[in-house]
């Protein structure tokens, strides 16, 4: 029996040998049969026929080069059909990392997915029915299969995705867009959605400075994209934050969302005009929510530690007066209800209280460069009192303490104009005036205009 046993262990040996071989070469010849076929210019067309039905676009991919694990393209461009979401994207350095079992199941997907650059342009949605032609298409949607192999799967097509920088932009009403740039983003699969967190780059939303992205934390969900959290900042102290919803599916692009400001430095917000004027700390909480197709955001802001200073207004009001304490006011509040709608900056019921010299309130709008702003000035009896007239004809209403009257601002942003100066210029001549003496109290009344243009030039320098 020792014999046989022993032959029949090493035919064992052998056909175990025997085995390992040939499925050692079935694994090489359908490694390279995969490899071949998609680094083939099928494999190309094929890409670009499954892209342009899930993308609604005209897509043009690169040829593909594969190495020894990878799969590499220089680009792939889409452009949108009328009935797309997509006006334009463009993947730029892109390497894939296949899994090759995905092959026989008929559904290619990948380990990860790395690219260099992403720049995607988003379409405003159209409010009129798209009637498919030759140039845009029909295709079924993915919720509808129309043969059995093409039935939806949670199998996601790749296991992750990265982007080195990501631009992405999409409209904001009228011919407004807005925009990230730069910003470097990973992604992974979460069941049917995707968890993408994103780091580096700028936020540019129309008539707001830009806002460098310190961290941003997403998931995209097949209909919406949920931003749980975000960390942006001006370049100074403090920060805000983004969280809230955009409509991917039913409103492309519509938005629900709050910004929340903590503390943030406003001089890099700031014009150059207004960088040595203006200083403070913006607080508060801004909802941004689409109507009507536009984004609308409002809420209420503070400025804390809030200073003026080095104002021509202010500086005339030092001369006239001899107070050294009005070229730089200190407020202990600063706030006011902020409207943005249409490109349009609205802020009322503003409340400027520098206790024991001053307080304001009123209103203030501005359109592109364009601004004005009404308000009530009120200050303390002891500042009008070193202006000459200024009670009688001025600030002629007396409440809390204080005497008021009112000013109206216009102009623009770098040129504004008031017309609070002109009235004390004239009230302060008319009184040096009336306290001349009778016999040549004439003679400086013709010579009046004059006195005007002296003291205008003085205060002015």
């Amino acid at each position: 029996m020792a014999p046989t046993s022993r032959f029949n262990t090493r035919w064992l040996a052998a056909g175990l040998l025997s085995l390992m071989l040939l499925a050692g070469a079935a694994f090489a010849i359908a490694y390279f049969a995969a490899t071949s076929f998609l680094g083939s210019d099928t494999a190309r067309l094929t890409a670009q026929l499954e892209l342009g039905k899930v993308l609604r676009a005209q897509v043009q991919v690169s040829p593909m080069r594969w190495d020894s694990s990878s799969l590499h393209l220089d680009s792939i461009e889409a452009r949108g059909h009328d009935n797309s979401p997509v006006r334009s994207l463009t993947l730029q350095q892109i390497r894939v990392e296949p899994d090759l079992s995905s092959l026989w199941t008929r559904r290619f997907r990948a380990s990860s997915v790395e690219m260099a650059q992403v720049s995607l342009d988003i379409k405003a949605p159209s409010t009129d029915p798209v009637m498919d032609d030759a140039s845009s298409p029909a295709t079924p949607p993915l919720s509808q299969p129309t043969k059995k192999h093409d039935q939806p799967t949670t199998t996601p097509p790749a296991d992750r995705v990265s982007a080195s920088a990501v631009d992405v932009s999409w409209p904001m009403g009228g011919n407004r867009r807005g925009s990230i740039q730069g910003m470097g983003v990973q992604a992974h699969p979460e069941g049917k959605d995707w968890l993408l967190n994103g780091k580096g780059g700028k936020l540019d939303l129309p008539g707001f400075p830009k806002l460098g992205i310190s961290t941003l934390a997403a998931r995209i969900k097949p209909s919406t994209l949920i931003i749980s959290q975000s960390k942006l900042g001006a370049g100074g102290s403090g920060a805000v934050s983004f969280t809230g919803a955009i409509d991917l599916q039913e409103h492309p692009g519509a938005i629900d969302a709050q910004v929340a400001l903590d503390k943030l430095d406003i001089q890099p917000l700031l014009g150059e005009d207004w960088k040595a004027r203006l200083f403070g700390l913006a607080d508060g909480v801004i909802f941004i929510k689409t109507e009507q197709g536009s984004p609308v955001a409002q809420g209420k802001v503070q400025i804390l530690e809030a200073r003026v200073e080095a104002l021509p207004a202010l500086e005339k009001a030092a001369k006239l007066t001899g107070m050294d304490s009005l070229r730089k006011i200190q407020f202990h509040q600063a706030q006011g209800d902020v409207l943005w709608r249409d490109g349009i900056l609205t802020v009322e019921n503003i409340l400027l209280d520098s206790r024991g010299l001053m307080q304001s309130t009123g209103s203030y709008q501005q359109a592109g460069e364009e601004m004005r702003g009404e308000f009530q000035l009120g200050v303390t009896p002891q500042v009008v009192a070193a202006l000459p007239g200024a009670k009688d004809t001025v600030f002629t209403e007396e409440r809390d303490g204080l005497l008021w009257t009112a000013v109206h601002l216009k102009g623009t942003k770098s040129k504004p104009e008031e017309d609070l100066t002109p009235r004390l210029f004239s009230a302060a001549i008319t009184s040096v005036i009336q306290a001349i003496p009778g016999d040549v109290k004439e003679t400086i009344e013709q010579g009046a205009k004059g006195v005007w243009d002296v003291l205008d030039r003085v205060l002015r320098k």
